[in-house]
């Protein structure tokens, strides 16, 4: 994997819930714009990666705010084995799974970026390039 930051894109959203986060896991926007959930529902509109660890408790206080990459390269948390090149979405645990294509006639479902590098089971991290409102 390559090393150093990759940020272009980063804002700070209050963490929404009662589960820990986890660097890399794929948030949605919740409530007035100012807030964030973890990407729980599979196929969502992704808004950005959460970039660091906040504990339950924290998170319970509804006044953690944490950094969250929305536009860049960021390190994203794999759900499955990823390939370099995959458009990705995510999965119900908040991770980066392979999207398909669309079959011809159906509706494009939302993708949130394209993996740089690769991933051989869940649970490990790819660098993705992000590319908000995608569809694929």
């Amino acid at each position: 994997m390559g090393s150093g930051p990759n940020y272009v894109l980063d804002k700070g959203y209050v963490a929404t819930g009662s589960s820990a986060y986890t660097a890399g896991e794929l948030v949605v926007a919740s409530g007035d714009g100012t807030k964030s959930a973890r990407a729980t529902s599979a196929n969502a509109e992704v808004l950005g990666v959460n970039q660091e660890n906040c504990d339950a408790s924290r998170v319970t206080t509804g006044k953690a705010v944490l950094d969250t990459r929305l536009l860049g390269i960021a390190r994203v948390l794999a759900g499955a084995a990823i390939a370099v090149g995959d458009k990705l979405a995510n999965d119900a645990t908040a991770r980066a799974v392979p999207k398909a294509k669309a079959a011809a006639g159906a509706q494009p479902g939302p993708v949130f970026g394209k993996a740089l590098t690769a991933a051989t089971a869940a649970g490990q991290y790819v660098d993705v390039l992000l590319t908000p409102g995608g569809q694929y």
